[in-house]
């Protein structure tokens, strides 16, 4: 127990020393802030909480103080800095049967979002950053990055240019408060999208900014979080020789799609091997030819495929043609209604062809969608609740 705690008591210690405004928090000896917090999560869900919504507020303590010092939004267990990233996180092992977000037990029940990983029971492993440079990831309905609703947040807009972004000097970001004029703005935006106020539980919005207490867990005008992106349909397989989970996504035959579900899918019901997916972030792998040697076994194949291999950068070295393949993760959910959909797992990729990366990129029925629901390049609009 006391190994357990060690990160917690040393990042405790940090965060409350009395620093400069502009010193560094961690120094060269001290754990990376990525993963402390990843082992952090790991710890704590480990631990077998008697109520299941208490999950929350044992991190708190510690989710403050970071999200005080590195000046970014926390919500539900998840920091909104790249959050298309923070959304990928898996169980490591799931277990049979029903989710307890949606459960009635009175140990099991709690009022949490499925894209939290405080909605699932189990160990938890927070997904990596992609990359500093994705290829792709999803939006928010306007095309920004995505981001939580919540009450009394500091809402930062980043000047853009239409120069390259390794050439354009950063620009500091302007600061919009959560004002009356704004957040009628933002009602009218979701009646146009079709869901009113009161769908979205956002009825005070239109009543002007509402105070809070920074140091309470953070409270949310709607856990629904916007999301624009391809919106795909596949099947569940369990590969029992190798004890895992793939995702069948038609057309993608040179890659294994590797699938963390939530909890154990019920395949004697054919819906449960149904799934809907959305590729949250992906990147260009450039390979140099020297690289592409065939036969060479892969890390899953190495390790027995249990997981896939930590995504790492190539390094392009000149000569002869470059092969470019894709690497990537996202979710697995199911649909709801009035275009919201709940996460049932997660997933990743690598080494996937252009083609099989297009085929994952597919918008399953974008025919039936209305041109204001749906938009060839950037994909569907949809609610993650």
């Amino acid at each position: 127990m006391d190994h357990a705690s060690a990160p917690d008591r040393h990042w405790r210690g940090r965060l409350q020393e009395p620093r400069e405004i502009d010193e560094l928090l961690a120094g060269p000896i001290d754990q990376a802030l990525g993963p402390f917090w990843k082992t952090a999560v790991r710890k704590y869900t480990k631990c077998n909480l008697k109520y299941g919504k208490d999950k929350l507020v044992a991190l708190w303590g510690i989710a403050k103080l970071l999200r005080d010092m590195l000046q970014t939004e926390y919500g539900e267990g998840l920091w909104e800095e790249n959050l298309q990233d923070q959304l990928a996180w898996r169980v490591e092992e799931c277990r049979p049967g029903e989710r307890p977000n949606e459960s009635t037990s009175e140990f099991l029940e709690r009022d949490i979002p499925s894209w939290s990983w405080a909605s699932v029971d189990g160990i938890v492993v927070v997904a990596d950053r992609l990359s500093d440079q994705s290829h792709y990831k999803v939006t928010d309905h306007d095309g920004k990055p995505l981001s939580f609703d919540l009450k009394g947040a500091k809402r930062l807009v980043w000047a853009t240019s239409k120069r390259v972004a390794a050439d354009a000097p950063s620009m500091p970001p302007r600061g919009i408060s959560d004002s009356g004029p704004e957040l009628q703005r933002r009602s009218k935006e979701l009646a146009k999208e079709g869901h009113s106020a009161s769908d979205e539980k956002s009825f005070h919005q239109i009543n002007g900014p509402v105070p809070v207490d920074r140091n309470d867990q953070p409270e949310f005008y709607s856990k629904s979080i916007r999301i624009q992106g391809h919106v795909g349909h596949g099947q569940l397989q369990r590969d029992s020789t190798r004890k895992r989970w793939l995702l069948q996504v038609a057309g993608v035959t040179d890659v294994d799609v590797v699938a963390f579900p939530d909890i154990v899918p019920a395949l004697e019901d054919s819906s449960a091997k149904s799934t809907y997916f959305v590729v949250l972030a992906a990147k260009q792998v450039i390979k140099p030819p020297e690289l592409n040697i065939v036969g060479t076994s892969s890390p899953e194949t190495q390790t027995g495929g249990r997981t896939l291999a930590k995504i790492d950068e190539s390094t392009v070295t000149g000569g002869g043609e470059d092969h470019v393949d894709y690497a990537g993760h996202g979710i697995l959910m199911k649909y709801t209604s009035s275009h919201h959909f709940c996460r049932t797992g997660a997933f990743k990729f690598r080494n996937a062809s252009d083609e099989s990366f297009k085929r994952l990129q597919k918008t399953a029925n974008w025919d039936k969608l209305s041109p204001e629901q749906y938009h060839p390049g950037r994909g569907r609009k949809f609610w993650l609740d």
